[in-house]
């Protein structure tokens, strides 16, 4: 990718909104002609984006098969599935369109590091470190580990487990290497 054109769609380079499938009331209740003020998200180009996004993104730890796919398929901007119920190409619509679940396995040591004891979607180590009960069904969605009381503990968890990846992302990160 290069000088900015998202990926073979230059009419959509030239007006982003064109690649939206939003109205024109939609449209003119959502658009900004300035940034925002008071943005503290790093900023990067269309071309960072779309390099972190392929680099970066996935749905696990460990890049699979259908990351990997994925991935390929924005690179590329083609597609492997098309929806069973008319769907628009690309999009599936069951995983029954793509071959069904992938098996997935863990070891015990590895099912001891996921170990959740009071259900509250945080792992007992998590919990441990952070000085929570993992007793307590109720304190993943307390907002205790927040200094500024925004988010829950449950989502401060989620946060952690992206650390890395978020940091790394304007630096030229790579999954491979995260």
């Amino acid at each position: 990718m290069s000088g900015n054109v998202l990926y073979g769609k230059n009419s959509v380079t030239q007006d982003n909104w064109t690649g939206t499938t939003a109205g024109s009331s939609v449209i003119s209740k959502i658009r900004a002609d300035e940034p925002f003020a008071g943005n503290t998200i790093g900023v990067q180009s269309a071309d960072a984006a779309f390099t972190a996004v392929l680099n970066c993104g996935g749905a696990s730890f460990a890049r699979d098969a259908i990351d990997t796919r994925i991935a390929g398929e924005g690179l590329n901007g083609n597609y492997t599935y098309t929806g069973s119920k008319g769907g628009t190409k690309g999009l599936i619509d069951t995983q029954t369109d793509v071959g069904g679940w992938p098996d997935y396995t863990a070891t015990s040591a590895q099912m001891d590091r996921v170990r959740d004891s009071d259900g509250d979607g945080m792992p007992d180590w998590f919990e441990t470190q952070f000085g929570l009960s993992n007793s307590n069904k109720n304190d993943g969605a307390s907002m205790t580990l927040d200094k500024n009381g925004r988010y829950t503990n449950l989502e401060m968890y989620l946060h952690y487990l992206v650390r890395d990846i978020v940091a790394a992302q304007g630096e030229g990160a790579d999954y491979r290497n995260l």
